[in-house]
């Protein structure tokens, strides 16, 4: 893995299964395209900071009639210095992530950089769960014993994206419809009455 600084800039496009967010990741050693669930958290816009990539690839795709191919790199963590969040300029249609096929690529090794980045938060301690309306249960399905009762102390939460693109969209969709905002600077999201006290 290398640790690069560099601006990137996130827009949403409009896929056959939704919205999804696609990234371009301009640094010293290159300028690569992003396409991670992590980023469908991120409102449009530019984000300065650094990068921990752990693999770069070609890849291609056939698409509205044309082949596209380009530089990819996938990002195990980000490490932001400021967001300048604001609407992206209007894109073509590009095909889901999820559609294309699975592409293996060249994983980068090197040195990483310590940083000053904030820890992973913690997850509460395990406590005995009551679940009672079917709401609950729901929730609880959804967001898995870890999560679950760090959502329901309304606690700020990390979301990780390695639990599919479909499950990770719906975990954030939840988290927003109970008043839940996405801070990119942590990588966590808030709730009002708790902003401000990562765990």
């Amino acid at each position: 893995m290398i640790q690069v600084p560099g601006t990137l800039s996130i827009k949403h496009v409009h896929g056959s299964r939704g919205v999804f967010a696609v990234g371009d990741l301009v640094t010293d050693v290159g300028e690569f395209k992003i396409k991670d669930p992590l980023l469908d958290q991120f409102e449009e816009g530019k984000y300065q900071g650094r990068f921990l990539i752990s693999n770069i690839s070609p890849s291609s795709y056939f698409f509205g009639g044309k082949v596209v191919i380009e530089v990819r790199a996938w990002l195990a963590d980000i490490f932001l210095d400021q967001a300048d969040e604001g609407p992206a300029e209007p894109t073509p249609v590009e095909p889901d992530p999820v559609d294309e096929p699975v592409a293996v690529g060249l994983a980068v090794e090197a040195p990483v950089e310590s940083s000053s980045a904030p820890s992973e938060p913690v997850a509460l301690p395990p406590i005995e769960l009551e679940l009672v309306t079917d709401a609950e249960k729901q929730d609880y399905e959804l967001l898995g014993i870890e999560l679950y009762p760090v959502f329901a102390a309304r606690a700020p939460i990390r979301l990780l994206p390695e639990v599919g693109r479909e499950q990770f969209t719906r975990q954030r969709l939840r988290l927003k419809e109970v008043g839940y905002t996405f801070d990119p600077l942590t990588k966590t999201w808030q709730c009002p009455a708790t902003a401000g006290t990562v765990q």
